[in-house]
Order: C-alpha cells, then structure tokens, then sequence
C-alpha cells in the first residue's frame, strides 16, 4: 500500500494498520499542514505542566503501586525506552536503563514531550490512542523524516469503565525486526489489559465478577477478561478483553445485557459453584472458559463487650429463703440485702443466722 506521495508504508503491517497509516499520513499533509522535513517537529511541555498530568494519570491508573517501574524492566539493556502519555498525548513518565523515573531524555524522546497527530504527525503513541489498541509505526512510516530511525509501539491505557486514561509504549532503534514489534505489541496489551483488570476488580468488588478467556483448539487460552454481574444477572461492566474477544457474537455493549441472553447460561449456576470452570465452543473450533467468583463478603462486625454487672451480694440461705417466701404476702419485699439485719449480712464474711430461727429485729 502507498502513502500520499507515492512511497510504501514499511513491511510487515497487516492491512488494516497499513490503511490508518495511510490516512493519517493525509490527514497529516491535508488538514494539518505539517512539512515533513521540519527541523524541531515535536513540542515540549514545561515542568510546571508535567507534573499535574503525572499526578492525574498516576491517581487513575494505581500508578502509585509501581507497576510501571516494573514494566521498566524490559529496558535494561539501554536500547529502548518506556514512556507514558495522558490521553491528549502528552509524555509524563520515561524510564530507560540506568535513569529511572527521573529521566528525562533518551535519544531525544523528552519527557513533556507532545505526539498529537496534529503536532507530531503519524507516530505510535497517536495511533495507538485513536486506534484503540497496540500499534507499532517503524521507522519509515513516521511522518517526520526525523523520526525515522525509531520504531514506536503504544498501547492504549483504559480504566475500569473503558474510558481512555492515556497509553503505555516503548520506543527502541528500528532495525525492521518483525518479530521484535509483535513482542512489543504483545508485551504492551498485556500490561494495559493487567491495568484496566486491577482497576475493574477494585470498581467491582461488590459484584460477582467472571473470567472469560478463549483459545483455539491445542492452543493455549488467552484473554482473561471480566465482566461483572448484578444480583439480578444483569451485566455492570466489561474489560476491553471481553469486548474483543465478544466482538461479532454480542449484539451492541455487553453493559446492562442480561448474562443469560449473551452467553446462553445462567450467571446463578455460576454463583452455585464458585471458581467452577465451563466451556463453551466458539467459530472455527475456538473454545472459551467461563468461571466467576463471588463478590467479597461484608467484613463481620466487631464485638463490642458489654459492660459486666455489679456484683449481686449474697445471702446466707435462710435469709434467701425467708425472703422468697415473704414475697407472697409482702410486696415491698427488699431484693437484694435483708432489711431485717443489715449490719449481720453487709459482707460475705458475716455469719449466717441460727439455723432454729429466722433473723429478727434488733
């Protein structure tokens, strides 16, 4: 396939990547008027417009718990860098070997750094946000012939209600290595789809939430998305893993369908036999697993001790059995204590009355 201008769009895309390369290589020249050969094509945010971008997308995406720092690991050997966009595109976060968090260059790819198509022209991070999904643009398919030398693949980061938070890529020296993009592509929607999946079981706890996950046959099953269902079987919510692999089976968004009517089985008898695995057969001999798990019990109530009752004294038994009898006829009859010889019974060393008589008046 060609870009406007005659030239081809670089080996090893398929067709429908080759496609929005193509039209965004037009909108590029056409609407946004930009010159291939611009000396400083790409615009640079200030510090002080950094930091609240950082903070916002570090808030939504749990970034605090330092998994992007763990996705960092790929680039220990300097040959490629990690960078983190907001949704406008904006570059917040870079990582590369021996920097950390705090780089803030690598082979000119600069935190603060803009790749708007509109700006910056046909580049990963663009076209993985407006795509909706994992796309490498190698070297010669940058709009900027400055860009070239890179090969960029993005990944588009979404939250637990599928609402674009911004994207996750990593940038390296192109070299035309087929096999190196697609384990970028790979690596990228697999980190995504573990965030969106964190966040979508801490929106979720209080429903049930069920696995999905498909495969063909022999081969080994992936996906792992969820969905999240009310008392009533009602779908909440889906991971965007659901809704690709139910792409074509599920007739509009898979939120406020019945379960029953989308997957033809019952999320109760899911709910009977919790961590149950089913199986289901898809077209072309693919298989898809269901399972669920029930939503988080309330935590139980803390018992609070009540208070212990004083202590009721004693009395010897025939002043007690003298005063069970007197109740018969004597309805102001004392409770506790014996009216009759306070100072005898005003502690429990005191000595019983004669057993010959009752105690008297004095």
């Amino acid at each position: 396939m060609l870009r406007e201008g005659g030239e081809s769009i670089g080996p090893g895309q398929d067709a429908l990547i080759c496609e929005e390369i193509a039209a965004s290589w037009a909108r590029c020249e056409g609407q946004h008027r930009l010159a291939r050969d611009a000396a400083r094509p790409i615009l640079r945010l200030q510090a002080s417009e950094i930091a609240p971008r950082l903070e916002r997308i570090t808030e939504r995406t749990g970034g605090r718990q330092g998994f992007f720092g763990q996705l960092a690991s790929v680039t220990s050997d300097g040959k490629r860098c990690l960078v983190v966009t907001d949704a406008e595109g904006v570059l917040v976060r870079l990582e590369t070997a021996g920097m950390g968090m705090g780089a803030e260059d690598w082979n000119g790819i600069a935190l603060g750094s803009c790749w708007d198509e509109r700006v910056a022209g046909t580049n990963g991070v663009s076209m993985a946000l407006r795509a909706g999904r994992a796309v490498t643009v190698g070297g010669a398919d940058h709009f900027y012939a400055r860009l070239k030398p890179f090969a960029c693949t993005g990944a588009p980061i979404l939250d637990a209600k599928g609402a674009l938070v911004g994207s996750v890529s990593l940038v390296t020296f192109d070299r035309g290595n087929a096999a190196e993009h697609q384990f970028a592509r790979q690596f990228l929607e697999t980190a995504a789809e573990c965030i969106q999946r964190r966040l979508f079981e801490q929106q979720f706890a209080e429903s049930m939430l069920i696995t999905l996950s498909s495969g063909a046959g022999g081969q080994p099953l992936s996906g792992g998305g969820l969905i999240a269902v009310d008392a009533a079987g009602i779908i909440l919510g889906a991971t965007s893993a659901v809704e690709r692999m139910m792409a074509g089976r599920a007739s509009g968004p898979l939120k406020g369908q019945p379960f029953q009517a989308v997957f033809d089985m019952e999320s109760e008898a899911l709910a009977r036999v919790p961590e149950r695995v089913l199986s289901m057969p898809m077209a072309r001999g693919a298989t898809m697993t269901v399972s669920a798990r029930l939503p988080k019990e309330a935590s139980p109530r803390a018992h609070v001790a009540r208070p212990l009752a004083a202590p009721r004294r004693r009395l010897p038994p025939r002043c007690a059995t003298w005063r069970r009898a007197a109740k018969s006829w004597w309805p102001g009859a004392p409770r506790q204590g014996c009216s009759f010889a306070p100072a005898r019974h005003s502690s429990s060393k005191a000595k019983p009355a004669p057993a010959s008589r009752p105690c008297s008046r004095r």
